[in-house]
C-alpha cells in the first residue's frame, strides 16, 4: 500500500551530454564610410559599402546594394537612393529606397519618399509625397526618371518651319 521512502530506483546508466557545439563565426562586419559633422560635400556621391552621414552634403547620393544613415547632425539636400535609407537628422530631397525607408523620431524630411517599406517613428517630420511600391515598380520608377531626367536636362534645339 504505502510506499516506503527509503527504496530507491534504480538510475538509468549515466551519459555524459556532448560538448556544445563552437559558435558560428560572426559575419564580417560590412565597411561603412562616415561623414562626420565637420565634413561639407557639394557633388555626387556614390557608394558600393554602407554610408554613415552626419555632416553636410549637397547634390546627390547613389548607394546601390548598401544602406545610407543621415545622422542626427546630417544635412542632407540631395536625392538620396539606397537599398536602405534611416534618416535621423534633416533632409530637403527626394529619397528612393529599393527596400525600405525609415523616419526616426528626430527626423525632418522635405520631399517625395517611394520604397516598398516606409515606417515614420512619433515625432518625426515629414513634408511631401510617400509612395509604397514593389521591388519591380521600384526599378522602372527610376529607369523612368532617369529618363526624364535625361530629357529634362536635354538642350532644346529650335526647329524652323520650311514653307
Amino acid at each position: 500500500m504505502w510506499r516506503r521512502q527509503d527504496e530507491l530506483k534504480p538510475s538509468p546508466p549515466a551519459t555524459h551530454p556532448a560538448p556544445p557545439a563552437p559558435p558560428a563565426p560572426l559575419p564580417e562586419p560590412r565597411a561603412a564610410s562616415r561623414l562626420s559633422a565637420t565634413v561639407s560635400i557639394r557633388g555626387e556621391i556614390t557608394a558600393g559599402d554602407d554610408l554613415f552621414i552626419d555632416g553636410e552634403v549637397q547634390g546627390s547620393v547613389r548607394v546601390a546594394e548598401a544602406v545610407v544613415t543621415i545622422g542626427p547632425r546630417g544635412r542632407v539636400t540631395a536625392d538620396v537612393e539606397a537599398k536602405g535609407i534611416e534618416v535621423q537628422g534633416r533632409v530637403d530631397g527626394n529619397l528612393r529606397g529599393s527596400d525600405r525607408v525609415l523616419l526616426r523620431a528626430t527626423a525632418v524630411v522635405t520631399g517625395e519618399i517611394s520604397a516598398r517599406r516606409i515606417a515614420v517613428e512619433e515625432g518625426a517630420i515629414f513634408r511631401g509625397k510617400a509612395e509604397t511600391v514593389r521591388g519591380e515598380e521600384a526599378r522602372t520608377a527610376r529607369a523612368a526618371a532617369a529618363g526624364a531626367e535625361a530629357f529634362a536636362t536635354a538642350p532644346f534645339r529650335r526647329q524652323e518651319s520650311l514653307g
